[in-house]
């Protein structure tokens, strides 16, 4: 559990032609930055799809977005939440209660999180994946066998990201296929998502997955983030500490000066909707350079 809470408790900057790794924000912690993501069912009418329907006992969630939507940090975050619930003891009361405030979760859950793309034809199963990635320090600790005795118990969140990045169709397919059929034989009372970009999802999961699709970020999460990425670039940068309130004031400001040109250039607007975008966006105003109306000159200037 220590091991999982470490690998997903920050978040990666994103790459940048224009600031170089010292002018960039240091990695954030997740929990800092995160920002709720909105989903909805995929059928003839969506309807939204609460985060806490994905956490119910024996639920299974294909999540479906596009590139930089947020699919990977989703999952992450539930493994990070998860992961610091198992280790929180029973008497720290209050701590435990805000991990369970997060997807109005009761129940305590070991998380699995695999990522796709590091399949290899040697592996045998996604559980023995899951066994050859462990470092070599836990996978002296743990025997083999140790993930598939733990989905026996019916205790689990297994995290499934990347269905997309998985190279071939074929392989895709496969793949697919053998997720369904170890959730259909898995203890009923585990937890399943999978993550996929929509291209990269022609087929379908068994029908007992649920199909979410993420959402374009709402102003007021475009909002919330822009405040997050200026508070985290201020307080990464090293400032002495009676510069700080001054230095507060101003990154406070430049916050707010974006969040208002966003909100009233609709060229902005249409591009600010997913974190990926919206960070890339934050970078360049932070240098004052003068921010695209499209996407293409987005990623140019980026």
């Amino acid at each position: 559990l220590a091991w999982l809470i470490n690998q997903n408790k920050y978040i990666v900057n994103v790459p940048s032609q224009i600031l170089g790794p010292e002018r960039l924000p240091k990695q954030p912690e997740l929990e800092s930055v995160y920002t709720q993501l909105h989903l909805k069912r995929s059928n003839e009418a969506p309807v939204e799809l609460p985060i806490s329907e994905l956490v119910k006992s024996g639920a299974k969630t294909v999540i479906l977005g596009d590139p930089g939507s947020g699919k990977t940090t989703q999952l992450r975050y539930f493994c990070l939440t998860y992961a610091k619930l198992a280790k929180t003891p029973v008497f720290f009361h209050r701590k435990r209660k805000l991990l369970r405030l997060r997807f109005q979760s009761t129940a305590n859950r070991i998380p699995i999180l695999i990522f796709l793309n590091r399949l290899t034809d040697a592996d045998s199963s996604i559980l023995s994946a899951a066994e050859r990635l462990l470092p070599e320090s836990l996978a002296a600790i743990y025997p083999q066998g140790y993930f598939q005795r733990l989905l026996e118990t019916g205790k689990c969140i297994i995290l499934l990201d990347g269905l997309d990045e998985v190279p071939t169709t074929t392989q895709r397919n496969h793949v697919a296929q053998v997720i369904g059929s170890l959730s259909n034989a898995a203890h009923e009372r585990n937890i399943w998502m999978v993550s996929s970009r929509i291209v990269g999802y022609p087929t379908q999961l068994h029908n007992s997955f649920e199909t979410a699709i993420v959402q374009p970020l709402t102003l007021s999460q475009v909002e919330a983030f822009v405040n997050n990425w200026y508070r985290i670039k201020c307080d990464s940068s090293g400032f002495l500490e009676n510069e700080l309130p001054k230095q507060r004031e101003f990154h406070s400001q430049r916050a707010t000066h974006l969040i208002r040109t966003i909100r009233l250039n609709p060229g902005l607007t249409s591009l600010a909707t997913s974190p990926i975008l919206v960070s890339l966006i934050a970078l360049l105003h932070s240098v004052k350079i003068e921010l695209p109306q499209s996407r293409p000159l987005l990623y140019r200037d980026c």
